[in-house]
């Protein structure tokens, strides 16, 4: 009888694992639509990279992120200002 409470104790363990992975999955895939509505909504770089950075940070629960963008000699000599 002990080893049949057992493994329904570890079922319910499992089950409760599993439902907790298809929360974060589903966190992450609205994440992702909501991205790629804004990416597809504007062309402000910087606001895109400010939302990617964003979301990342929250998906990963990290205090703080960042992004560090390179600035290629092309693209150095072609800006104007």
């Amino acid at each position: 009888m002990n080893d049949r409470l057992k493994t329904k104790k570890q079922l319910l363990e499992e089950l409760a694992q599993g439902r907790a992975l298809l929360e974060r999955a589903e966190e992450r895939s609205l994440a992702l639509q909501e991205v790629s509505k804004r990416v597809a909504a504007t062309h402000d770089t910087n606001e895109v990279l400010d939302l990617i950075v964003t979301e990342a940070a929250r998906l990963l629960d990290a205090p703080i992120a960042f992004i560090v963008r390179r600035i290629s000699r092309r693209q150095k000599g072609s800006q104007i200002g």
